[in-house]
């Protein structure tokens, strides 16, 4: 098969030196790609023309082409291997300046966040790790864990290169993008933001990552891409190619494999303490999140109560407002400037 390709490669009627060297950097192209650990096969199809070896980069024309063939094939532990080996993906995030735009560089600028290619890859995730083999020690598990937030950062960095305009803040780029989705408006949602409000409980005096009282708030779309706005309208992550935060460190967002419900436990939550990168375990592990306790008549209220999300008396809590309180608040906030400016809601809840 191979010798065929290459036979159909270099093979021209019309011999110049210039038509050599156009098929020479075609085919060295093509290695580069073949190497990667797609089928031999995939490489000998009507659909891959010479163009698509223009860009090497994850959303890319050819790239796209040959992910698709390897869904068809069902392969897709090869799918996500091969996405981790383009990104030249490391055996640890250290969360570095250089280390974030290195894998930034490498997807293409038109993977937009409802694109299909990110639905894919949490279904790649979903069959290749059933129950919850995702927390299972390896170093493959390690990876596909730490590309969530990758993939997040890439996320949030589209919207602001493609949506922002001067002086505007992400959450406005973000509305420009949310009614940009048209008739898709309606798998976007706002979720519990409880996991990314974490707060320390050592340090009572600042208990805020960053000092000043930030609320943060989520919002889904699909359910899979997430994005996080702290109440001053920024976006809040773990990786972030332009804002290097300790809010975002800790509470960040990050891709969610799974769907609502057991999947997203065992795809997106449990597999954070065995997998999580180090530069984050040493900063989060002062910060908890509060607990979902709830006052009832019907029995005491325990110790525990007081770390509870809704407790408007608690350690969570400000001024008579539970965290709860101040996340809805947050999110009614977001839903007032769009209908003002804009005369619609958005969102499904």
């Amino acid at each position: 098969m191979v010798r065929k390709i290459m036979n159909d490669l270099f093979y021209d009627e019309k011999f110049s030196k210039l038509s050599l060297l156009s098929r020479y950097q075609f085919f060295k192209n093509h290695l580069k790609w073949f190497q990667l650990g797609w089928k031999v096969d995939y490489f000998y199809q009507k659909t891959i023309e010479r163009s698509h070896y223009s860009e090497y980069k994850v959303g890319s024309p050819l790239f796209l082409i040959l992910w698709k063939m390897g869904m068809r094939d069902k392969d897709y532990q090869t799918n996500l291997e091969v996405l981790l080996k383009m990104l030249d993906f490391p055996k640890e995030l250290s969360g570095s300046e250089e280390e974030i735009s290195r894998l930034m560089s490498l997807f293409s600028h038109k993977l937009s966040p409802e694109h299909w290619l990110w639905w894919d890859i949490a279904y790649c995730v979903n069959k290749v790790f059933p129950s919850d083999r995702l927390c299972h020690h390896s170093l493959f598990a390690k990876k596909i864990h730490q590309l969530r937030y990758l993939i997040s950062c890439q996320q949030a960095q589209y919207i602001r290169e493609t949506y922002k305009i001067s002086k505007q803040t992400d959450r406005q780029a973000l509305i420009s993008y949310l009614l940009d989705l048209g008739n898709e408006s309606d798998l976007v949602s706002f979720e519990s933001a409880r996991f990314h409000n974490k707060l320390n409980r050592k340090k009572l005096s600042q208990a805020y990552p960053e000092g000043d009282e930030l609320i943060n708030i989520k919002i889904l779309i699909n359910f899979h891409t997430e994005f996080i706005l702290d109440s001053r309208g920024i976006f809040v992550n773990e990786l972030d190619a332009e804002k290097h935060s300790l809010n975002g460190v800790i509470n960040g967002a990050s891709f969610n494999y799974g769907k609502d419900g057991k999947r997203h436990w065992q795809l997106d939550v449990y597999p954070v303490k065995e997998h999580d990168p180090k530069f984050r375990d040493k900063l989060v592990a002062s910060y908890l999140s509060a607990n979902t306790k709830r006052k009832s008549f019907l029995r005491p209220v325990d110790e525990s109560y007081y770390y509870s999300y809704f407790n408007p008396k608690g350690f969570y809590s400000s001024r008579g407002k539970s965290m709860f309180a101040r996340v809805r608040r947050e999110e009614k906030k977001l839903k007032r400037e769009v209908k003002k400016y804009y005369g619609q809601n958005i969102f499904s809840r």
